[in-house]
C-alpha cells in the first residue's frame, strides 16, 4: 500500500509512470483556510480601532457639549460616517469569507471526470474508492471556489501492467 500527500491551491496534475496502473483505494481531503486567520486579525484590529474611536468620540463629545451645538452635529455626522465605513468593511469581510468557505473537487482524466466532494475548511473528508487508472494516465485534481491551500492524501497501490509493444510494419 502506498501513500501520497499533495498540497496545492488551484489544480494539480499527476502523471502515472509507464508499466504500472494505479488502484486508488482511499482519499483524504483537507482545506487549510488561510483567510480565516487574516479575517480574525482584521476583526480584532477593527474592534480595537472602534474602541479607540469610541473613547476619542466620548472625549470629544464632552468637550463639545460645553461648546456649541454645531460641534455636536459634526460629531453625529462623523459617527454616522464611521458606522457606514465599518458596515462596508464588515460586508467585504463576509463576502471574502463566503468565497473561501468551501471547495468542490473532482478527478479528471482524458476520458472522464469523477466528482469527489464539496469541502469545508479544516475538515478532513475521508472516503474509500475503487478507482483504477492505467499507466501513463494524467490525473488532474480540480478545485473551485477557494482561496485556501488544498491538501489531498491518496492511498493506493501500483499494479504492474504488461504494455503491448507496438509492432513495426515491415515494408
Amino acid at each position: 500500500m502506498s501513500f501520497w500527500s499533495i498540497k496545492f491551491t488551484d489544480s494539480h496534475t499527476e502523471k502515472l509512470p509507464s508499466g504500472v496502473g494505479l488502484r486508488l483505494t482511499g482519499i483524504s481531503l483537507i482545506i487549510e483556510n488561510e483567510n480565516e486567520n487574516q479575517n480574525e486579525n482584521q476583526n480584532e484590529n477593527q474592534n480595537e480601532n472602534q474602541n479607540q474611536n469610541q473613547n476619542q468620540n466620548q472625549n470629544q463629545n464632552q468637550n463639545q457639549n460645553q461648546n456649541q451645538n454645531q460641534n455636536e452635529n459634526e460629531n453625529i455626522n462623523q459617527n454616522q460616517n464611521e458606522i457606514q465605513n465599518q458596515n462596508e468593511i464588515e460586508n467585504e469581510n463576509k463576502e471574502n469569507k463566503e468565497k473561501s468557505d468551501y471547495a468542490f473537487i473532482e478527478i479528471q482524466t482524458k476520458n472522464y471526470r469523477v466528482p469527489l466532494a464539496t469541502l469545508r475548511p479544516n475538515i478532513c473528508t475521508n472516503f474509500k474508492t475503487n478507482l483504477f487508472f492505467m499507466s501513463k494516465t494524467k490525473i488532474k485534481f480540480n478545485v473551485w471556489k477557494t482561496n485556501s491551500t488544498f491538501i489531498i492524501n491518496l492511498m493506493g497501490y501500483y499494479i504492474p501492467i504488461e504494455e503491448e509493444e507496438e509492432e513495426e510494419d515491415l515494408k
